[in-house]
């Protein structure tokens, strides 16, 4: 993940699988882990990577390959909520 779309604004006008497509595909495997690990929780799999976040000592790469994963489900979950619909992905 190159983090591109990290601060991109979403544009709630996209049909779900158009949407999809602007996701690099890492992002969009963050879809597949929030509906395989946390049964589409977006709020559970947050809760657990904050938590990783905070833990000490921790690895700067990962702290910053958290803290985009981060952005990038509060924005998936932006999209979501203005769309009222739960993306999948499956590659």
């Amino acid at each position: 993940m190159s983090g591109d779309n990290m601060g991109k604004t979403i544009d709630t006008k996209l049909k779900p699988e158009d949407f999809l497509n602007t996701l690099e595909k890492g992002e969009r495997g963050l879809i597949k882990v929030n509906d395989s690990i946390y049964n589409g929780k977006w709020n559970d799999m947050l809760k657990d990577l904050k938590n990783r976040q905070q833990q000490k000592p921790y690895s700067t790469s990962l702290h910053k390959k958290i803290t985009r994963d981060i952005a990038i489900i509060e924005r998936i979950q932006a999209y979501e909520k203005a769309k009222n619909v739960a993306l999948t992905y499956n590659e």
